[in-house]
């Protein structure tokens, strides 16, 4: 029976961990988009503050998407290590 939940764990802990590289991947390619329409604006003679304003927004998001996987990794590990703590109980 306890095979069966670490299995249930382990899917659950990969599950999560490919979101979180999914989210990162897909912030990534919107924050991307979103710089590249604002740099484009700044050449043609735009708004220096607003296309300025927008690229610093879109780093931030991609930054604030990788600290969110760090977070995600760091209590993945920490389930697995309770995890294992659990099973060896059983």
């Amino acid at each position: 029976m306890g095979n069966e939940y670490n299995n249930y764990i382990d899917q659950a802990t990969s599950i999560a961990i490919q979101d979180a590289a999914d989210n990162i991947r897909n912030v990534t390619d919107i924050s991307n988009t979103a710089s590249g329409v604002a740099l484009s604006k700044l050449l043609e003679g735009g708004d220096k503050v607003k296309c300025m304003a927008t690229i610093a927004e879109a780093n931030k998001l991609i930054k604030n998407a990788i600290q969110n996987y760090e977070k995600n990794h760091s209590f993945i590990y920490r389930v697995q290590k309770f995890k294992c703590k659990i099973f060896t109980i059983l």
